[in-house]
């Protein structure tokens, strides 16, 4: 477990007082996944797991572009254990997962329920993007062994689903996959194949090509319904759930767009006198469609 990426990730939230000009009351509420991780800046702790992260903005920082399939957000800036550095941020909609790049740092964090420890982070250079397909992005890696302790030593090849909610990691011992949990057969939910295994795909479906060139379907986690992402607690009141469904912000309904329809982005909310109680910079949050992993982006 990297502690350097548990500064990148601020996985809890300042509890916060009371906003009487809204006549709502409401605070941000610790990520429950946090495990005793401060807040923006916060000091390293815990066993992770956390869904929130936190960033603020550059004079290069730009939001997402059409063309994404994520929501991307490039050039922005993280507290880090060796000091602040520029990240790209991207939720993926319709998946449990979220792609944090340290730019400079050469790394790259993957987020997700899925995993162990709800995190891992492998060397980003060799990362690369699918325009269309089933498959989001892949990932050449170094050294298998970042991904999985399963892995002898030697390179690998993780690859992402671009629908739902899948990780695959080719490497020399075998296959191993992330998200098709009924097949897995195994208490970590991780369906493994031998040593010769590789990902293929065939239209818009994944498969396992076993080493005895047999094809096995892979089928990645279906995306939440965004219905489940949200909660009205109280009149007036909105809460935005993190993986495991519990809440990590409850903030005034009325700061906040919901965007119906396939587009990539779910929930806005932009606070631009900050937070009450913080320091009066503006604060905005974003959630993508689908997926409960919640950005606050600090002025």
């Amino acid at each position: 477990m990297h502690r350097s990426i548990r500064n990148l990730l601020a996985c809890s939230l300042f509890l916060l007082a009371a906003c009487n000009s809204d006549k709502v009351s409401w605070s941000f509420v610790s990520d429950p996944g946090g495990d005793g991780f401060g807040g923006t800046g916060g000091t390293a702790g815990g066993t992770g797991g956390g869904a929130v992260i936190v960033i603020r903005g550059s004079s290069g920082s730009a939001p997402a572009g059409s063309a994404d399939r994520t929501l991307a957000f490039r050039r922005f800036l993280a507290e880090t254990a060796t000091g602040i550095q520029p990240v790209d941020v991207h939720l993926v909609p319709g998946a449990e997962l979220a792609l944090v790049v340290r730019t400079a740092a050469g790394r790259l964090e993957i987020l997700s329920p899925l995993l162990p420890d709800r995190r891992v982070e492998v060397a980003s250079a060799g990362l690369s993007w699918f325009a269309d397909g089933p498959l989001l992005a892949e990932v050449a890696l170094p050294d298998a062994r970042e991904m999985s302790a399963e892995a002898p030593p030697g390179s690998g090849r993780l690859v992402i689903a671009a629908s739902g909610t899948l990780l695959a990691l080719e490497h020399g011992g075998g296959l191993q996959v992330w998200g098709d949990p009924d097949r897995a057969g195994s208490s970590d939910g991780v369906l493994r194949f031998a040593a010769g295994s590789q990902i293929t795909f065939r239209d818009e479906a994944l498969y396992a090509v076993t080493a005895d060139r047999r094809l096995e379907r892979l089928f990645p986690l279906p995306a939440v319904d965004p219905a489940r992402q949200l909660g009205r607690p109280a009149a007036g009141q909105l809460e935005l759930r993190g993986p495991d469904g519990r809440p990590l912000a409850r903030i005034p309904e009325a700061s906040a767009t919901i965007f119906a329809g396939d587009r990539p982005l779910f929930v806005a909310a932009d606070f631009p006198g900050g937070l009450p109680g913080g320091s009066g910079r503006p604060v905005a949050l974003r959630v993508a469609t689908s997926n409960r992993y919640l950005l606050r982006i600090d002025g």
